[in-house]
C-alpha cells in the first residue's frame, strides 16, 4: 500500500488502522510538503516530526523521503518473497 500523506487528522485512528493493515500488506508512506507547512503554521494537525516518525514506526509503516523512494521501496517489496520460518533476521 502506497500513501502520499498531506495531513494527519487523528493520529490514534491512523495508527490503529495502519497497524491492522500492515499485518497483511506493507505500507510505504511519503509525507507531503503541505503537511509540513500546515504544521509550521499551527494547523489543526500540528504534530512534531519525531512524534510522527514514532507513530509511523509503531504502526509498521515504512516512511520514505520522496515519491521516487516510495516507488523504489514498493518495487523492492513486490519482487522479494516473504521470509519463511520463525527464525528470520535482517542484517543491513
Amino acid at each position: 500500500m502506497l500513501l502520499y500523506l498531506e495531513s494527519l487528522g487523528n493520529p490514534r485512528k491512523f495508527s490503529h488502522i495502519a497497524r491492522r493493515m500492515s499485518r497483511d500488506k506493507p505500507i510505504v508512506l511519503v509525507r507531503g510538503s503541505r503537511m509540513d507547512r500546515l504544521e509550521a503554521n499551527g494547523g489543526a494537525t500540528t504534530i512534531d516530526n519525531t512524534v510522527a516518525a514514532n507513530v509511523f514506526h509503531q504502526a509498521g509503516v515504512i516512511a520514505v523521503d520522496s515519491i521516487a523512494d516510495m516507488f523504489d521501496c514498493a518495487t523492492l517489496l513486490c519482487h522479494q518473497p516473504l521470509p519463511a520460518g520463525p527464525r528470520v533476521a535482517v542484517v543491513s
